[in-house]
C-alpha cells in the first residue's frame, strides 16, 4: 500500500472528467446527468501495464519495491558516494547506451536488450551500484542530464519544497501554508484564484451570508451556540 490515498485522488480526478463530459453534453443536448464513480473502479482502471501483463500473458504482480516489472533499470535504486539515492528511469536501449557511457561500461552480453536487463536485473543492478556509488550526485546528474538519460533524487519532504521547481505550488499566507492540488496551466491566463489553507471557520460568516443569504443575526446566533466558529 502506497503512504498516501491514492485510490481516493484518482477516483477525484475520474470524477472530475465525468464531471466535464456531463457539461459538455449539457451544452450540447440541454440535459443533465448522474455521474458516478467508484474507488474501486478507479483503481483498476489505473493499473496500467500491470493490468496489461495479466490480461495479455497471465502475469501476476510480485513484489519488487518500486522497480519496474517491464523494463530495466527503471525504478531501480542505487547511492551515490556523497550518501544520496537516485532512481535510474531508463526506458529504451538507446538510453541504457547512453548511461554505460555516462558510467564509463561496457555493455555486457547479457544488457544488449531491454528484455535481457529484465531477465538479469539482480546482475545488472550490483554492476550499476558498483559504478555510482563512486561518483558523488552532481557529478552523476550532471552527466545524466547532460546525455538525457531520466532519472529522480529521491528526496524528503523538507528537501522536495525547498527545490526551486516547487515554490510556485505552494499557498502561502502570514502564518499559513499549503500545496496546491490541481496543477494544470492553460495558455491563456496564469493567474490563481486558490487561497490558502483556511482557520476554522475563516469563512463561515462569508458563506452564509453571501451564498446561503442567511441575515447577520442568524449567524450571530449560530456563533452564540457554538454551531459555527
Amino acid at each position: 500500500k502506497m503512504p498516501v490515498a491514492l485510490m481516493d485522488i484518482l477516483a477525484a480526478h475520474h470524477l472530475k472528467e465525468g464531471i466535464l463530459l456531463a457539461m459538455l453534453r449539457k451544452s450540447k443536448t440541454g440535459k443533465g446527468d448522474f455521474v458516478e464513480v467508484s474507488l474501486l473502479e478507479a483503481a483498476v482502471a489505473s493499473l496500467a501495464n500491470q493490468a496489461s501483463n495479466w490480461l495479455v500473458a497471465h502475469v501476476n504482480p510480485r513484489k519488487q519495491g518500486s522497480a519496474h516489472p517491464n523494463i530495466a533499470p527503471y525504478g531501480d535504486i542505487f547511492k551515490t558516494s556523497d550518501g544520496y539515492e537516485i532512481l535510474l528511469a531508463v526506458g529504451n536501449d538507446r538510453q541504457f547506451q547512453s548511461l554505460c557511457e555516462v558510467l564509463r561500461l561496457a555493455i555486457p552480453h547479457y544488457c544488449s536488450t531491454n528484455i535481457l536487463r529484465v531477465k538479469n536485473r539482480g546482475l545488472l543492478n550490483a554492476l550499476l551500484a558498483e559504478k555510482i556509488e563512486r561518483l558523488t550526485l552532481y557529478q552523476l546528474t550532471s552527466d545524466l542530464s547532460k546525455a538525457n538519460v531520466p532519472y529522480g533524487v529521491i528526496k524528503d519532504m523538507q528537501a522536495v519544497f525547498n527545490s526551486p521547481q516547487v515554490q510556485a505550488l505552494l499557498l502561502k499566507s502570514s502564518d499559513r501554508v499549503g500545496v496546491k492540488t490541481f496543477v494544470a496551466r492553460t495558455s491563456g491566463d496564469q493567474r490563481s484564484h486558490f487561497l490558502p489553507p483556511p482557520h476554522l471557520g475563516e469563512h463561515s460568516q462569508e458563506i452564509l451570508s453571501q451564498s446561503l443569504a442567511m441575515d447577520p443575526e442568524s449567524i450571530k446566533s449560530l456563533l452564540t451556540l457554538g454551531v459555527i466558529a
